[in-house]
């Protein structure tokens, strides 16, 4: 969820949210700051994270490969349908969804680990967001969310190369033409 946030530009503004209406589980949260992102998210459904049902979000679960991809499409813009939204994939297809994104290095991993999670970042920071050929690295470059030249070390970004042109040339006297 964190990770989403920061992808998103709105870490800050979730781990300083004061709400207090919140998912039923809250108080099984371990991670810190946690139950303000939790409260975050909860007052904010557009982001997509509805929790499990039942006003649970269920914390402490660990992630699989499938549900990542889910939040990485989301944070490319992507939306899964709902009740009231109609988004642009369902949980049943995000596998087909994401791998039609360029997302799918790592979906089929039963044992999902943090250098999986590292890799499909590194997949939605190289793909392109809904509705543009910008990629999210160079939008969070953009948006100054990301340092553009750890961008480009780390290999998700480009810099734009500067062209170099003569605008004029203007002849002196006769000698120079």
């Amino acid at each position: 969820a964190i990770l989403f946030l920061r992808l998103k530009g709105l870490e800050s503004a979730a781990l300083s949210y004061t709400g207090i209406d919140n998912f039923a589980d809250a108080k099984d949260v371990v991670w810190a700051e946690g139950k303000n992102v939790m409260a975050y998210l909860k007052a904010h459904p557009e982001l997509g994270w509805a929790g499990i049902g039942n006003d649970k979000f269920n914390p402490n679960a660990q992630v699989d490969a499938k549900s990542y991809y889910k939040v990485m499409l989301e944070a490319l813009g992507y939306k899964q349908n709902t009740a009231d939204v109609i988004g642009d994939f369902t949980w049943d297809n995000i596998v087909a969804f994401a791998a039609s994104k360029g997302l799918d290095d790592v979906m089929s991993v039963a044992n999902f680990t943090v250098d999986n999670v590292a890799t499909a970042t590194i997949e939605a920071m190289k793909a392109a967001i809904k509705g543009s050929e910008k990629t999210l690295a160079a939008s969070l470059v953009e948006a100054k969310i990301i340092n553009e030249d750890a961008a480009v070390k780390a290999g998700v970004y480009t810099k734009a190369p500067v062209v170099v042109a003569v605008e004029s040339v203007k002849a002196l006297n006769a000698r120079q033409i």
